[in-house]
């Protein structure tokens, strides 16, 4: 019986034991706290999230929210919900907890702080959104944030210098370096009582930044005039993370170095580089090597110095891989190149050359894509704000209706009316989509023309470069060496278009005539894809010697594949394979012409 006794128990201690740390929960702080409206209250609710911080305690933060959470249950207050789902939001963060099921509820906070219509609450709530959310947002909603933070008054929010810095940040990464520099300088004049919130570290990151801005748009005299605040401010102030105050001071003098061997100080230039280099090898930062051996290299370069010029810029390559900077990489590789070039192998220039302009073509279309999205967050923002006004109003409306239309009938004709007027306007929006779809989509293909013919044009240019080069080269006949014929053997087997270039050209061409290659393969299923590339070259009225050079082949294998692929689609001996491939697809003979109109101008110029 005792023991029976004791397993009917244990339900109930678990449940003793659960109800006592509920009880060791105080959200009585939580709930005066999060019930102020006044311009306190976000250093009121910045002082739990700083507890929380501070804490370092996952497990209570998780029983502090639910307890949180059951006090909602049973007492409904859209801004205490607001702040919870804040306070949440914050420790998924701090604590690195999955983000993806919180996603709803930033949107639910949105339109929470919407309808309270407290601009103060709400430009704090922008803040965490730009940090929780996708880097699209990122720049829309801290800018979102300083705009009402700025009308609300600077003093009232414990972060504020925070969102400048991230803004001049955001800006700097697209490029934009004047507007960089226009947050960046608000950030450090920004005067506000709350030194506890101001990290001085955010001092040295923003001058760096204000620096770099300075060094893209070539001003000089700036550039030194921030690199100097920064050893300024480290000579001044005690650090404990020696490595890391010597890492800033490397990356300050780095950087005056460099300014210096523009202005053909060279000597007292490079010993500063030098120091920026060992110091960024002592902090183990891959970054700063990379960026340190590439003002290195370029140092070594002006000396002509080219074998130290190879091994620093080589140096500065493999560590930018390291530290994922494409930026650092494309400056590497043009020096690699340039390097090669001034030695004379012209092949390993030809490749990081090309090597270069990849990483620049991929540089150039995330900053593009970048600043789209940045657009595209920011209609979708103003399109939000737009709907939850509009539902306000929707809302508004009826509850008017309802209490209107017991005493007037007609309001009910004047609803349906606007019912179908609303109907109306969904199916004008509609049709404007699939418009601008449509445009979009002839945009596009137009592009991808475009880039065939950009394509076909460099074939052209690369072939009559290769013919001037070989005679120059066989016009010396007299002195010709065994060098010198050599390297016209060499010229005529080069081949133009490497594998990621056809790649690309086969992505566009595709994008240009969509049915050419599925046409193509229809009328010959086994055919391969070197002949596919052959019929796609034909069909840019190519002649055999351009073909040739571009696959790397000579003008008789030229003419015994094209023999092959008229075998392959089954032609008869008097039909034409250039006027069959110009006819596979409707629509393609004009653009074909065009081409061809095109090419035969640049072969004439």
């Amino acid at each position: 019986m005792k023991v029976v006794r004791f397993i009917f128990l244990i339900p109930f201690l678990f449940f003793l034991n659960g109800y006592c740390n509920a009880q060791t929960i105080n959200i009585a702080r939580f709930i005066d706290a999060w019930k102020v409206t006044d311009l306190s209250q976000c250093f009121r609710a910045q002082e739990l999230y700083d507890q929380m911080r501070e804490g370092k305690d996952t497990l209570t933060y998780k029983r502090t929210v639910q307890a949180l959470y059951n006090h909602l249950k049973e007492n409904s207050d859209p801004r205490f919900e607001l702040r919870l789902i804040m306070y949440e939001v914050l420790g998924v963060m701090e604590f690195k907890l999955p983000k993806k099921p919180y996603q709803l509820k930033m949107a639910k906070a949105l339109k929470i702080a919407q309808d309270l219509h407290d601009d103060q609450l709400k430009a704090e709530l922008y803040s965490l959104y730009a940090e929780y959310s996708s880097s699209s947002d990122y720049l829309l909603y801290n800018l979102k944030a300083l705009e009402i933070q700025g009308r609300v008054g600077h003093a009232y929010f414990p972060y504020v210098r925070n969102r400048y810095f991230s803004v001049s940040n955001a800006l700097y990464r697209t490029e934009d370096y004047r507007q960089s520099i226009a947050y960046g300088k608000a950030c450090l004049q920004l005067k506000t009582g709350d030194a506890k919130h101001w990290d001085p570290a955010l001092y040295i990151f923003q001058m760096d930044l204000l620096g770099a801005s300075y060094k893209k748009l070539g001003m000089d005299d700036s550039v030194t005039y921030y690199y100097q605040k920064i050893i300024d401010t480290l000579e001044r102030n005690k650090h404990d993370n020696k490595l890391w105050v010597n890492l800033w001071f490397g990356i300050a003098k780095g950087n005056i170095g460099q300014v210096l061997v523009k202005q053909k100080k060279v000597k007292e230039g490079k010993t500063l580089i030098q120091e920026y280099l060992k110091s960024s090898i002592a902090y183990n930062d891959q970054l700063n090597i990379s960026l340190s051996q590439n003002a290195l290299a370029y140092v070594f370069y002006l000396q002509k110095n080219y074998h130290q010029a190879l091994g620093s810029w080589r140096a500065a390559y493999h560590a930018s891989l390291m530290a994922g900077s494409v930026e650092n990489t494309i400056e590497s590789l043009k020096g690699i190149s340039d390097v090669y070039r001034q030695v004379g192998q012209t092949d390993s220039a030809f490749h990081y050359y090309n090597l270069c302009n990849s990483y620049s073509d991929s540089l150039t279309a995330t900053i593009n894509q970048s600043r789209l999205s940045a657009m595209n967050a920011k209609l979708a923002f103003d399109n939000m704000q737009k709907k939850l006004e509009m539902a306000n109003i929707t809302i508004n409306n009826e509850r008017s209706t309802r209490n209107l239309i017991l005493v007037v009938l007609l309001l009910g004709a004047v609803i349906l009316f606007l019912i179908y007027k609303r109907k109306r306007l969904s199916e004008q929006y509609l049709k404007a989509e699939i418009e601008y779809k449509r445009k979009t989509a002839e945009q596009e293909a137009r592009k991808a023309k475009e880039e065939v013919f950009i394509f076909t044009k460099q074939i052209i240019e690369k072939n009559q470069l290769i013919n001037t080069l070989r005679e120059e080269l066989a016009s010396d006949a007299v002195n010709k060496s065994i060098d010198t014929k050599h390297a016209i053997e060499n010229l005529s087997s080069y081949t133009l278009v490497t594998d990621s270039e056809w790649e690309k050209f086969r992505g566009e061409f595709s994008k240009a005539f969509p049915d050419f290659f599925l046409k193509l393969k229809s009328k010959a299923e086994q055919i391969t894809p070197a002949e596919m590339r052959l019929a796609a070259l034909i069909f840019l009225q190519l002649d055999n010697f351009q073909i040739a050079n571009t696959l790397g082949i000579s003008k008789d294998s030229v003419a015994r594949s094209k023999r092959r692929l008229r075998q392959r689609l089954n032609l008869n001996q008097d039909a034409s394979l250039e006027d069959y491939l110009n006819s596979i697809q409707s629509g393609i003979n004009e653009t074909s012409i065009a081409l061809q109109t095109q090419t035969q101008s640049i072969i004439m110029d």
